[in-house]
């Protein structure tokens, strides 16, 4: 075998590995193109799905403080009337306490 064929040899070669490297790095760019758009297609449902569920946190959120609001009155009422019944029936308290408390020094079980 003279130069000649050894360099025709060697070009195709060369030749070849530039054509075969090419189709390789086409082939790579067009995974990276499709694994692009599936992380971007994966963002947006992602996003999407954040979305909903902050809408949906904020609808609960409103409904638990008109919930809140509508309770806010009657608890306050609710305050109002036990706080006048403690009054009224304080004395009556301190009775029955004081009842308890003697019951108890003159229980036979105690001694």
């Amino acid at each position: 075998m003279d130069w000649s064929q050894f360099l025709a040899i060697v070009s195709t070669l060369i030749g070849w590995s530039f054509i075969l490297t090419r189709q390789m790095l086409q082939r790579m760019d067009r995974l990276v193109d499709s694994a692009q758009r599936q992380q971007a297609a994966i963002t947006d449902e992602f996003i999407a799905h954040l979305r909903q569920m902050l809408d949906r946190a904020d609808d609960w959120h409103e409904r638990l403080q008109q919930t809140l609001l509508e309770l806010q009155e009657p608890l306050w009422s609710l305050r109002q009337l036990l706080y006048e019944w403690a009054l009224a029936h304080s004395q009556g308290v301190e009775d029955a306490d004081r009842y308890a408390r003697r019951c108890e020094t003159q229980s036979p079980a105690r001694k």
